[in-house]
């Protein structure tokens, strides 16, 4: 079998790191092209680095003909324009989260990857980490009874954000936000990888500053209550301004509990706590989402956990949850 072709769009940060991952981790599947950043200095660089041909325009990038697929970590903004660029030229997509700035044009990449036959792949690599994996096999045998209760929780410290080193992240026109759809992306992909869809939402953002002295007119904290359709409720809380610092998904159901922390797994029957055996981790996650891209290229079909289906349900989460937050009401999915 033929090595993937890769490129990358947007390489000064995440990008950059997934492109090396794609080369260095998995150069027995795929093999660098070239790559674009708007920041010529930034092109030149990694292209060296890889003695690959550097761009700067990303439309004369998807159009060289030589790649079957490509690596974006952009701007939310662009996402729309730029990926359904990249796919009607005839490239996969392996795109950082969030899915997309706004609902229409999540629905716009959606619409434009069925048309042109091509992958369109969200990046969310807490999904191959063997704890989550256990955690997900657990959930769905059915042993936790019914799910009465879920919890998310994301927290982290941004220095950025405290500094005041935002960029466009901290312009709502140009992110659509943070606490929700950028840093809570990770807590509401995990939640609904284990959960599933839920049928109402209520958030609050309030209205205080976590960094007064910060210029920025985004959400910096959130709260999210989900109801779902068997009756469940779940809350997910996010924050990327304090410590200490927390990943975790905790399902309560009937029979017992399951906590996924980061890398620690615990799992109840009743009060009894439960002998749990991980899977072997072959790859760090960050690899094995990688590896899992080129399987989907190779295959011809669609990611169940990283494929455009989950990721527009978890950008109608996020939708309702702005939506709610500023009309302050209960929304409907």
């Amino acid at each position: 079998m033929s090595k993937i072709r890769i490129g990358a769009i947007g390489v000064g940060g995440i990008g950059g790191h997934q492109f090396r991952v794609a080369v260095n981790n998995c150069s027995d599947l795929m093999q660098p092209v070239a790559v674009c950043d708007n920041n010529a200095e930034i092109a030149k660089r990694v292209a060296e680095e890889f003695k690959v041909e550097a761009h700067t325009d990303y439309k004369e990038f998807c159009k060289r003909g030589d790649m079957d697929a490509v690596i974006m970590a952009l701007p939310h903004y662009l996402y729309g324009e730029v990926v359904t660029f990249a796919l009607e030229c005839g490239l996969h997509v392996f795109k950082e989260k969030p899915f997309a700035k706004t609902l229409s044009d999540a629905k716009m990449m959606v619409d434009c990857a069925k048309k042109s036959g091509k992958q369109l792949f969200l990046a969310g690599q807490n999904k191959y980490s063997s704890a989550f994996i256990k955690g997900k096999e657990i959930v769905d045998s059915g042993a936790l009874g019914d799910l009465f209760l879920t919890r998310g929780a994301i927290i982290y410290r941004w220095g950025g954000a405290i500094d005041g080193n935002w960029s466009w992240r901290g312009v709502e026109k140009l992110s659509g936000g943070v606490a929700i759809i950028d840093a809570g992306w990770h807590i509401l992909d995990m939640v609904h990888w284990y959960r599933g869809m839920p049928s109402a939402v209520y958030a609050s953002t309030g209205a205080m500053k976590g960094a007064p002295k910060a210029e920025y007119d985004v959400d910096d904290k959130a709260v999210l209550i989900l109801e779902y359709p068997d009756g469940g409720i779940g809350s997910i809380v996010s924050c990327y301004i304090t410590l200490p610092g927390e990943m975790r998904v905790t399902l309560h159901g009937t029979n017992g509990c399951l906590d996924s922390n980061g890398g620690n797994l615990t799992y109840m029957i009743g009060e009894k706590s439960q002998e749990v055996t991980l899977p072997p981790q072959e790859f760090d996650p960050i690899t094995a989402q990688m590896r899992h891209f080129a399987d989907v290229i190779n295959t011809g079909k669609e990611s169940e956990i990283a494929g455009t289906k989950r990721a527009y349900e978890v950008m109608q989460i996020v939708d309702a949850g702005y939506r709610s937050a500023m009309e302050r009401t209960r929304i409907e999915i």
